[in-house]
């Protein structure tokens, strides 16, 4: 098997600032470097509403008694989407007055869009693109987002562009309140500190078929832990548990995995609007952004709660911060016995191997856990041994987290001993993972080690 290395420097990796490392200063292109044949409609593509966005932004900024209903008349004249509710945003400003003045603030960053951005790339499937923003244009487009400025319409890619956060605004959707302090917190540090980082997507596909009967390997080491978040783990990457549309339900009402670790860090969001739909044999890989929020809870439980960022952040020679995410999206299984079937082993292999190949740093440990098994359904034993099989033929360690569940730590941590003890190789492994009989699916663990370990 093999990694992949990516340098950003290939024919298609967009670049829309370039990093000095010796001076620690961004300089801003003029146009993506270099340029893209697709890109993402922008507000100031359509002219006409755009002198209306301009000119409200501009009154938002110097009316010095602005209030609430101010900000959401602006919003209403432009948007695309009608009959929209406003009550949650209305009720986070009459706790904290004080936004008002942040709102004006936003309002400053997202007037100088079309300064800031001749283009920007779209990253279609299979294309083995990437695109690199500064800190300071990814604020600009998030500013742009919560204005509500994108048109909300789709292309013949299926794409819509859209981040406006018109959802979070509403009492209706679930987590509203606590979706808009993430972003209200994000808003706040990147008014008042000067921007000094960058942020890369990348997406990345291989073949479709992969033999991991080729790899004769040892199972590779794993650090099991039920305590520690995934994005604790600063000297790993970080998988991100997603839906084929990046960012799956984050604009919406969705609050699990993947939305939480994209409202902790928003600068995220921004693959949502430069990636189309993840195919089965491609991964995205978002490089470099920074934790502004952390939380509790989950789902229905998510609750903000304030982060002490450190002031000083280390980053690499093109300007990252030391996060890397690997968005990985995982079958939803409405018959949870076909997982256990070859066409869905090859699929969740093969999505895994290629998400933890890829190499943009030095990290050799990949964090993970509990992959499409929540509302997609899958196995906790069975995602544990397929992620097991793909770090091992990446030449990843796994730092597995298994978010409270205790006797699944403990499972795992003994399965995997057993393997190593017995010598087990990956192909051995995989061999008896996708030869296996239906009573494979009444306890994983136990039917492999009966294969392999006898």
């Amino acid at each position: 098997m093999r990694r992949i290395t990516r340098n950003l420097a290939n024919l298609y990796d967009f670049h829309l600032c370039k990093y000095d490392p010796a001076t620690g200063q961004i300089e801003h292109f003029t146009k993506p470097q270099p340029e893209p044949e697709s890109v993402v409609r922008l507000p100031y593509n359509n002219v006409v509403r755009y002198l209306r966005i301009r000119h409200g932004l501009k009154f938002i900024i110097s009316k010095e008694d602005l209030s609430v209903f101010d900000v959401i008349d602006l919003m209403k004249s432009y948007m695309t989407l009608k009959d929209c509710d406003f009550s949650a945003l209305e009720q986070i400003v009459n706790e904290d007055p004080t936004l008002i003045s942040l709102i004006k603030r936003v309002a400053d960053l997202a007037l100088i869009l079309s300064h800031s951005f001749p283009a920007i790339p779209f990253l279609r499937k299979n294309s083995n693109e990437s695109v690199t923003l500064s800190q300071k244009q990814a604020s600009i487009v998030l500013a742009n987002a919560f204005f509500l400025t994108f048109e909300e319409s789709r292309d013949k890619y299926g794409r819509s562009d859209c981040i406006n956060m018109t959802r979070w605004f509403s009492s209706k959707t679930r987590n509203a309140k606590q979706k808009l302090l993430c972003i209200f917190a994000y808003f706040r540090y990147v008014t008042s500190h000067d921007l000094l980082g960058t942020v890369t997507i990348l997406r990345q596909s291989l073949p479709s078929s992969l033999n991991f009967s080729l790899y004769d390997g040892p199972v590779c080491d794993i650090f099991v832990d039920s305590t520690t978040k995934i994005e604790e783990v600063k000297d790993a990457d970080q998988a991100v548990f997603a839906n084929a549309r990046v960012g799956g339900g984050v604009m919406r009402s969705g609050c699990v995995q993947e939305e939480i670790r994209y409202l902790i860090a928003p600068e995220a969001l921004i693959s949502c609007m430069v990636c189309e739909r993840m195919e089965s044999n491609e991964a995205v890989v978002i490089i470099g952004p920074e934790d502004y929020s952390t939380y509790t809870g989950y789902g229905d439980s998510f609750k903000w709660l304030p982060l002490e960022k450190e002031e000083e952040m280390l980053r690499d020679q093109l300007g990252h911060s030391c996060t890397t995410l690997i968005v990985m999206d995982a079958v939803n299984y409405s018959n949870r016995d076909n997982q256990f079937e070859f066409r869905f082993l090859d699929r969740e292999l093969r999505k895994a191997f290629i998400a933890f190949s890829i190499r943009v740093n030095d990290h050799i440990k990949v964090a993970s856990g509990n992959w499409g098994c929540g509302a997609f359904n899958g196995n906790h034993q069975l995602k544990f041994i397929i992620q097991l099989i793909a770090a091992s033929a990446a030449g990843r360690t796994l730092s597995y987290h298994t978010f409270g569940n205790e006797r699944l730590a403990q499972e795992v941590q003994k399965f995997h001993s057993t393997l190593k003890q017995h010598q087990v190789t990956v192909d051995t492994l995989y061999e008896a993972l996708i030869s296996a009989d239906p009573d494979i699916a009444k306890d994983p663990f136990e039917y492999l080690i009966s294969k392999t370990c006898t």
